[in-house]
């Protein structure tokens, strides 16, 4: 989420029977079958165990994507024990989270240790997004490349803390330490570098991709093995030429191959009827520009992806339907798992875990809504982790035909059990009256 935008996917009969005479359902005992017959049905079951052996290995791929929310963007509701049970019933490994040294230059490190310690408890790891804000005292981007201010040694002192070994764990049995650490957030958008444009250069690129080396060297120093994601490029409004530009840039920064542990990425598709297919191409696009560029072993990690829900035409055309962000969820789901051996992804994250009360676009992205509803995204996502139904079917909000939600059943008579099947995908209706 940039930080302003606004204002800016047969059994054998037994152990000891010969195996000539095991019964392959639908086929004779193989002893009394003729050659011909014998070598199809060798055939058939060396095609079943290809077949068998590939499934597992693509369940086994997908598997292997961890899931993860985005933060609403309220330090307060966040850190809540409330939001972090919600987190933990949806299912999600991971938690992404600014954590920002201008609010531990100006509060100490107690927010945070609440945030960490209350989410570990939970089996929750948090994926910090290291930034500072740029108001703040002593801002270490942009500055010229070299003088970043106390910005090294503020990372070594959280990495010391809250990463493998960090001193908070100690004596925590239920210790959750980061071995994943993002920096900066969209540092490919004009609002968050240094740009003197509306579009960020290549020269300004490799000022980041300078910093980021930084960076990801005095992180390294303190906690050798963790990997370090470059903060998340926003792909909405770009198409592979203006990534080339950028990633050409970055990768001119002096040894920044060996310091780039994997790229975060955001790739959001707004165009309406072409979401999904937008989504998808951006994802297909960085990675043909990454791998020109020494990027091909860099894992991607998609860190925000996400809808606005509200009326048609609002946030500048963004906006979906609450039924419409829950189909998106599904597919771009669905298609990142297929797709993340071959893409090499790691990680999928939805922005964001609930709404917040500003107007713009990406403040409306939520599974829940500013009150806390549940919306129809948040059972599909829970289903795309593999969680049990949370909270319990009675609590569930009913969507009229006229997409009004209410707590009794809409004047169709559809019952709460019926809705809860509707939730799961085991039966569709049209929503429109």
């Amino acid at each position: 989420m940039p930080e302003k935008k606004g204002q800016r996917v047969g059994e054998e009969k037994g152990r000891g029977e010969p195996i000539g005479t095991t019964l392959i359902q639908g086929h004779p005992p193989l002893h009394l079958v003729t050659r011909p017959a014998q070598r199809r049905l060798s055939l058939s079951v060396a095609a079943l165990t290809t077949a068998i052996a590939l499934l597992m290995t693509l369940a086994s791929g997908a598997s292997a994507l961890s899931l993860g929310l985005q933060w609403s963007g309220d330090y307060d509701q966040t850190a809540s024990e409330g939001e972090l049970d919600a987190v933990q019933h949806s299912g999600a490994a991971y938690f992404r989270v600014a954590v920002d040294r201008t609010k531990v230059i100006g509060e100490g490190w107690s927010y945070y240790e609440t945030l960490f310690d209350r989410a570990a408890k939970r089996g929750i790891t948090i994926l910090p997004c290291l930034l500072e804000d740029k108001a703040g005292p002593g801002a270490p981007y942009p500055l010229p490349a070299g003088q970043y201010g106390g910005w090294g040694s503020w990372l070594k002192e959280v990495v010391k803390k809250f990463g493998q070994g960090g001193e908070f764990w100690n004596g925590k049995s239920y210790a959750k330490p980061v071995t994943t650490w993002e920096v900066w957030n969209e540092p490919n958008l004009p609002e968050n570098t240094p740009a003197v444009d509306e579009k960020v250069s290549p020269e300004e690129a490799r000022a980041f991709g300078d910093f980021f080396v930084f960076s990801s060297n005095a992180i390294h120093e303190a906690q050798p093995g963790a990997q370090v994601l470059v903060g998340g490029l926003y792909l909405g409004h770009w198409g592979e030429p203006e990534m080339e530009d950028y990633v050409s840039g970055l990768y001119k920064a002096n040894n920044i191959v060996s310091a780039v542990d994997g790229v975060a990425i955001h790739p959001y598709g707004f165009t309406e009827g072409e979401q999904y297919p937008e989504f998808a191409n951006e994802v297909i696009n960085i990675r043909t520009v990454l791998n020109r560029h020494q990027g091909a072993s860099d894992p991607l990690w998609i860190t925000e992806l996400g809808w606005p829900v509200g009326q048609k035409g609002a946030y500048g055309g963004k906006a979906v339907s609450a039924p419409t962000q829950a189909e998106l969820l599904r597919k771009t789901f669905n298609w990142t798992k297929s797709e993340a051996n071959s893409l090499y992804v790691q990680a999928l994250f939805w922005h964001a875990v609930r709404d917040m009360s500003i107007e713009t676009w990406d403040y409306h992205c939520g599974l829940r809504d500013f009150t806390g509803n549940y919306r129809e995204s948040w059972w599909e996502f829970q289903q795309q982790a593999g969680a049990a139904i949370w909270p319990v079917w009675e609590a569930w909000p009913l969507r009229s035909r006229c997409g009004v939600m209410g707590s009794e059943p809409d004047r169709c008579g559809r019952s709460r059990r019926r809705q809860r099947r509707l939730a799961l995908g085991l039966e569709r209706v049209c929503m429109e009256c």
